[in-house]
């Protein structure tokens, strides 16, 4: 982040990343053959076997599909199937970079998902969230993963 930032047009909405919605799908398809092969042989076993991992990558499928970050003059809005959040950007007290960015209201909570967003996406919210809350780089050195850090 040492270029000067630029700004995201408001508002603007970021979509879960393709990787995870096509993961997510990728690993409902077998289970979704398996588990019909296994109603069609009456294997009650085989069901509930492969049924808990389906619903799980199901479950992910489906947050993927509904999960949105939009960006606006006010601040930062998640929808998801999960629900909404929202952080003003009064409520931005950090961000961080690690693997991944983060945003942080008080204490250790995270304000957002900017995980499920790609690492493009996330860089620019991290940006725009660094400049518009009205953070600076808190100059410490930090144990890994931490990279870097913005505060108030």
């Amino acid at each position: 982040m040492a270029q000067a930032p630029k700004s995201i047009a408001f508002p603007h909405t970021f979509p879960a990343d393709i990787a995870y919605r096509i993961g997510a799908g990728v690993f409902c398809l077998p289970g979704i053959i398996g588990i019909v092969r296994a109603i069609l042989h009456h294997d009650a076993k085989t069901i509930l076997a492969l049924g808990l991992p389906f619903l799980f990558f199901a479950a992910a499928l489906l947050l993927t599909l509904t999960f949105e970050l939009t960006v606006d003059e006010k601040g930062l809005h998640q929808r998801s199937i999960l629900g909404r959040k929202e952080a003003l950007w009064s409520d931005v007290q950090r961000v961080e970079q690690s693997r991944a960015y983060s945003i942080h209201g008080e204490g250790t909570s995270e304000l957002v998902w900017l995980s499920l967003v790609s690492t493009a996406a996330q860089q620019a919210i991290a940006e725009e969230s660094v400049r518009l809350a009205g953070l600076h780089s808190s100059g410490e050195k930090f144990a890994y993963p931490i990279r870097n850090q913005w505060v108030r």
